[in-house]
């Protein structure tokens, strides 16, 4: 099974705004349909059952006729052992569960412990923290780099070692990006896909 994660992210690595006094999480901190097309496309892949990671706030922000999102596996993290998930939503608490999960040959798919089946690939999904925590274990990174800046956001990607990766493709994108925090602008983006140096 391969890691992989997915991101869009601005020239700053801004990744979206955290409402200080409520904590609710407005993401992203723009609006790219195309961008959310293909994030869609890439983590369904054939349909088969890839996966994807997120933590609790993440899910939350999630759009409810979306959540948990369609033809993935959904994982939650979160370290609130008393949080409750819809069932087909797998819960991990900590980081050793993760690395247990990723190492099994064969996992349930449901909380209710139907039938196991072979993993396909692992998606990190955010938020920021979970990018932080998670990078290191990630294989390859398919990052949507937005060219502006959006000061009025405040939850980043985390910063990156470039001499650990190397950039498979680079393709660029034409579409108007609008930032939900100040009037909309267009800025070039571009589609790029990373791997990890062996």
């Amino acid at each position: 099974m391969k890691i992989k994660l997915i991101a869009a992210v601005g020239k700053n690595r801004e990744l979206g705004k955290v409402d200080l006094e409520t904590g609710s999480f407005q993401l992203p901190a723009w609006v790219l349909p195309g961008d959310m097309k293909r994030q869609r496309e890439l983590t369904v892949g054939d349909g088969s059952g890839n996966f994807v990671l997120m933590g609790r706030r993440t899910y939350e922000s999630l759009p409810e006729k979306v959540r948990p999102l369609p033809n993935r596996v959904n994982i939650v993290l979160t370290s609130d052992k008393s949080y409750k998930v819809p069932e087909g939503v797998m819960l991990l608490h900590s980081e050793k569960e993760f690395l247990d999960f990723v190492k099994s040959p064969l996992t349930p798919l449901y909380q209710g412990g139907q039938s196991a089946k072979e993993k396909k690939d692992l998606w990190i999904y955010g938020g920021a923290e979970i990018y932080k925590n998670f990078l290191k274990y990630v294989d390859e990174m398919y990052l949507t780099e937005v060219d502006g800046e959006f000061p009025e956001c405040n939850v980043f990607f985390p910063e990156i070692n470039m001499n650990e990766w190397e950039l498979i493709s680079k393709e660029k994108g034409n579409q108007e990006v609008e930032c939900q925090t100040k009037k909309p602008e267009s800025h070039e983006f571009y589609y790029c896909f990373y791997r990890r140096r062996s």
